[in-house]
């Protein structure tokens, strides 16, 4: 009979280590994971039209042209979105430029409550994008986030 409960003891304490790491890796996955995707040039039904004159002289009417940020939330607990510009990324030794010319999208304002699995956009004028491009080799969209110590940036891709 001391085999059997042996046994028994070590098959409890597997299985309760097996738990114990499960818990772990599920308290450790309960947290708000952010995705953020900065595109441009974007053009909106609503946006600005622009006149410009091409080289034989005519007259060409354009929407403006902006950078696109979408901020998705792919984790399983809400976060804040507090600020979002487009910067440049700093390094030591050099400060950091940025303009927070941001238009919110769908009336939303921030900060802004970003709950699991949802989506929250914004558009930055290309002019403040190529602003911070023209200074700097790349721009960034810089998003501060209430569960990060430290800002994200996501580098703006071009089309």
């Amino acid at each position: 009979m001391a085999v059997d409960s042996d046994f028994v003891a070590w098959w409890g304490a597997v299985v309760g280590t097996f738990v114990l790491i499960w818990d772990v890796v599920k308290w450790s996955r309960e947290r708000p994971r952010v995705q953020i995707n900065a595109r441009m040039p974007m053009a909106y039904s609503d946006s600005e039209q622009v006149e410009t004159k091409t080289p034989s002289g005519e007259v060409v009417t354009e929407l403006r042209s902006y950078c696109h940020v979408e901020i998705v939330n792919k984790g399983s607990m809400p976060t804040t979105i507090v600020s979002v510009c487009c910067s440049n990324k700093p390094r030591k030794g050099t400060g950091e430029h940025s303009n927070h010319d941001v238009t919110i999208h769908d009336g939303n304002r921030l900060p802004h409550v970003l709950g699991a699995g949802q989506l929250w956009s914004c558009r930055i004028p290309e002019s403040a994008v190529s602003n911070i491009a023209n200074q700097y080799s790349t721009a960034y969209a810089k998003v501060r986030l209430s569960h990060k110590s430290k800002s994200i940036y996501a580098k703006i891709k071009k089309s």
